[in-house]
C-alpha cells in the first residue's frame, strides 16, 4: 500500500496550497514542508487510519491533545513534491462538537530561526495563530476548501524532542 492510496492525491492538494499562499504574497521559497494533516470525522475512523499509517511509517507517537488522541508518523519514504520532501504525518482524532471532513486539511511549514521577522512581514496575512505548547506557536492562513497553511518556528519532530516525546517503532513489515 502506498500513501496516495491512504490519504489520496497530495501532490494536488500541496500543490494547490502552495500556489494559495503564493497567491496571497507570501513567499515560501526558503522554507521546507514539516508535514501534512489529515483530519477524519470519527473516532472509529481515527483507528482505522491509524492503522493504515502504521503499515506506510516506521515510527509514530500518540498522544492527548485537546482532549482528543493525536498520532504523528514519521513515514518509511518521504513523500515527494516539487522538490519537497515531507516524512511526516500528523492524525489528529476528531474533537467532540466539532466536524471536520475526512481527508488532507493542512500543511505546515518550517521557517527557522526568521520566525519572529517572517510573523511580522506578513502579519496582515494571518488568520490566527495556535498555541499548540511552549516551542510551538504557530501562525496560519486559512485558504480555500476550509484548509489552512501553517508555519512554525520548529519542526513538529523538533518540538517533540524539547518536549522529550519519544516516538516508538512501528515494527511493520515492508
Amino acid at each position: 500500500m502506498k500513501a496516495k492510496d491512504i490519504i489520496g492525491d497530495y501532490q494536488f492538494f500541496i500543490k494547490d496550497l502552495l500556489e494559495q499562499v503564493k497567491s496571497i504574497g507570501i513567499d515560501i521559497e526558503d522554507y521546507c514542508i514539516d508535514h501534512l494533516c489529515y483530519r477524519v470525522s470519527s473516532i472509529e475512523e481515527y483507528a482505522e487510519m491509524k492503522d493504515k499509517l502504521m503499515v506506510i511509517s516506521q515510527r509514530y507517537i500518540e498522544n492527548i491533545h485537546h482532549d482528543r488522541p493525536i498520532a504523528k508518523f514519521i513515514l518509511k519514504e518521504p513523500l515527494s513534491c516539487d522538490g519537497y520532501l515531507i516524512s511526516m504525518i500528523e492524525l489528529p482524532g476528531p474533537q467532540e462538537h466539532v466536524f471536520f471532513n475526512s481527508g488532507l486539511e493542512h500543511l505546515e511549514m518550517v521557517v527557522g530561526n526568521n520566525f519572529k521577522n517572517f510573523k511580522e512581514r506578513y502579519n496582515n496575512a494571518w488568520n490566527g495563530f495556535d498555541d499548540s505548547g511552549l516551542h510551538n506557536q504557530p501562525v496560519y492562513v486559512n485558504l480555500s476548501k476550509n484548509r489552512k497553511v501553517k508555519f512554525h518556528e520548529y519542526s513538529l519532530e523538533e518540538v517533540l524532542k524539547m518536549e522529550k516525546r519519544k516516538f516508538i517503532e512501528t515494527n511493520q513489515a515492508d
